[in-house]
C-alpha cells in the first residue's frame, strides 16, 4: 500500500504512475485506487516481481502540479 497526502484549493486531482505507466481503470486487476479525504491510496493487490518500479502520486489543480515517488522493490520465493 501507497499513500500520499494532498491539499489545495481547489481539491487537486491525483494521478498515479508506475515508471511510465498510468495506473488507471484498465489496471485494477492489478491495483486498487482509492482517496478519503486528502489520503489517496494505492494497493497493489496480489505484488508480484512485475509490480516492481518506481512508482509516483501526482497532484494537480489550476494552481500547480506536484508529485512525490518511491522506489517499490517486490522480492519473491
Amino acid at each position: 500500500m501507497l499513500e500520499c497526502h494532498v491539499t489545495g484549493v481547489p481539491p487537486p486531482a491525483v494521478s498515479w504512475q508506475r515508471d511510465a505507466d498510468v495506473i488507471d481503470a484498465a489496471a485494477a486487476a492489478d491495483y486498487a485506487v482509492s482517496q478519503v479525504g486528502g489520503t489517496c491510496s494505492l494497493k497493489i493487490k496480489r505484488a508480484a516481481a512485475r509490480h516492481a518500479g518506481q512508482y509516483t502520486c501526482t497532484a494537480a489543480n489550476p494552481a500547480g502540479r506536484a508529485s512525490t515517488s518511491a522506489a517499490v522493490s517486490v522480492i519473491c520465493e
